[in-house]
């Protein structure tokens, strides 16, 4: 039995309506919903935690070069935009001179789009900040090769937090956070931009420095 013309119009307009639903579910030849990777820290690759705080949840973010040879670590981090926000917080804790003489250290330098986990409370504190700080350095001029044969690194905040290294679907994680710029090799301290925030332990103000220890959390004295 032939179709009539108008069973076979409703036909037509019923095969439109699913292949315009398609369409707009998987996209035409282009990009679907959500065709930006992660907005969090600038980066491509895996998504990331809603509030910023943790490390990618779906894959490593892409590990990018560092531009230029370092003859200072300030110096090559102030031409890095996505290290601006911890680099803001070296002057107020008097870092910057620490990190400019510092001989065998590394430091780990969270992204802009990771310090939107950062507890904004700690710039009252500046004893309590540069714990914090501190917190993202460790001894030794530890390139991501020696990170992973270590397999665990000792922080230099006031509770000497230890974290864990492992390689993670391809990339370097060192506790929560990738290391998206590896292996910047500065006279005395190798710099690694990292996707998340280090786990830093609590600050008490009461606890007195261990002298048999270096003890890179207290403030200097005035």
């Amino acid at each position: 039995m032939g179709l009539t013309p108008r069973v076979a119009l409703a036909a037509v307009l019923a095969i439109s309506s699913v292949t315009a639903c398609a369409s707009a579910l998987f996209g035409c030849g282009g990009a679907g919903p959500r065709d930006t990777a992660d907005g969090r820290d600038g980066f491509a690759g895996g998504e990331s935690d809603a509030d910023g705080a943790g490390a990618a949840t779906q894959g490593p973010p892409a590990v990018q070069p560092w531009s230029s040879a370092c003859e200072t670590p300030l110096t090559a981090l102030r031409q890095v935009p996505e290290a601006s926000d911890f680099v803001a917080l070296l002057g107020p804790t008097r870092m910057e001179q620490t990190l400019e003489e510092m001989q065998g250290g590394t430091v780990f330098v969270p992204t802009n789009g990771a310090m939107r986990a950062f507890d904004a409370s700690l710039r009252d504190d500046p004893a309590a900040l540069r714990n914090w700080v501190a917190g993202h350095f460790t001894m030794g001029t530890m390139s991501s090769a020696a990170l992973l044969e270590a397999g665990s690194v000792e922080l230099l905040d006031q509770q000497r937090t230890t974290v864990t290294v492992a390689l993670e679907r391809g990339a370097t994680q060192v506790g929560p956070a990738y290391l998206v710029r590896p292996d910047l090799a500065c006279p005395g301290v190798t710099v690694h931009l990292v996707s998340a925030l280090l786990p830093v332990g609590a600050f008490d103000a009461s606890r007195s420095p261990n002298p048999f220890q270096v003890n890179l959390w207290r403030m200097p004295a005035e």
